[in-house]
């Protein structure tokens, strides 16, 4: 398999309302090459979403809250959450599931919105890739500048206990273990804080090729880019067929009607359809093994009359 390289960028802009900045920070991320893009902070509705519909931005999945305040957004089954704190998107990187979350906690210690979103987290299944501005360093002592000493906030603790749950990892972090750099700035505390992270599957850490806080543009919070290396299947996955030869065979159909009749009336139709499916295939794989039969004992008895 080729190796390709995929590009996410985690930011919080602090509003895109003005045309000016929505294209200057489209463009910043087209500049960077960014193919996924987890942004925080939109300020914007929902009808104001699809001005992002542009240029090389595919598709938009969004949690808006108002105009004014919060809205997530990711520039790529997705899942919002009404009050504009993260949006989740499961979808596949070339045969490959993957799910993506962009999140916007809380500048106040509210750990019970963090569980909240890892219990929805949980619902989609991993690889899990999430890019946000968690409002509070990890470690206190090497992701903040100021000397002065503080606890860990609930909200942090929750997050550690998450990733330790499933498996995550705070991925700029392992990766420069005694670096210190910070993505904002704080004018309340007068001091820098490493706050904007990706949290990334364990088991992707040997596919990424680079994470790096890039300088602070139009926003007060630095963008944060991550690069992971992913094999370029073109090969989509497996996906079962009818073959409609086996609905011209009388024993597929008697099979079939005495499937429908003996089911339950109150039978879901997913339940139905997975029934059908599975009796299908059945039928399909004894069809092919009996032509196959067919074909060594045909082959057997010309090798016989040539003799």
């Amino acid at each position: 398999w080729v190796m390709a390289l995929l590009t996410y960028i985690s930011w919080n802009i602090n509003g895109i309302n003005h045309p000016i900045k929505r294209k200057r920070i489209l463009n910043f991320l087209n500049s960077h090459q960014a193919q996924v893009a987890l942004l925080q902070e939109m300020h914007l509705t929902q009808a104001e979403h699809e001005k992002l519909r542009r240029g090389w931005v595919g598709n938009c999945f969004y949690s808006s809250y108002s105009s004014k305040a919060r809205g997530m957004v990711i520039l790529l089954s997705q899942s919002a959450d009404p009050a504009g704190r993260y949006v989740i998107v499961y979808g596949r990187w070339g045969s490959r599931p993957i799910t993506l979350a962009s999140m916007y906690a809380p500048n106040n210690d509210d750990p019970l919105m963090v569980q909240n979103f890892f219990l929805k987290l949980a619902q989609y299944p991993a690889p899990w890739v999430i890019g946000g501005d968690f409002n509070c360093p990890l470690d206190v002592i090497m992701d903040r500048s100021s000397s002065t000493s503080v606890t860990r906030s609930h909200m942090a603790r929750a997050i550690l206990n998450s990733m330790e749950e499933c498996n995550l990892m705070d991925i700029w972090r392992h990766l420069h273990p005694e670096t210190r750099d910070y993505s904002h700035y704080s004018q309340a505390h007068k001091s820098f804080s490493r706050i904007d992270f990706f949290l990334i599957s364990s088991s992707l850490t040997c596919q990424v090729r680079d994470c790096s806080l890039l300088p602070r543009y139009i926003s007060d919070h630095s963008p944060v880019r991550i690069q992971l290396e992913a094999s370029a299947d073109p090969q989509s996955p497996y996906r079962w067929r009818l073959d409609p030869q086996l609905l011209t065979k009388v024993d597929t159909l008697e099979e079939i009607n005495l499937t429908t009749l003996s089911s339950p009336l109150d039978m879901i139709w997913e339940a139905f359809k997975a029934t059908i499916r599975g009796k299908l295939i059945a039928l399909s794989s004894a069809s092919k093994k009996f032509s196959a039969t067919n074909h060594e004992l045909n082959m057997l008895s010309s090798s016989r009359a040539e003799r």
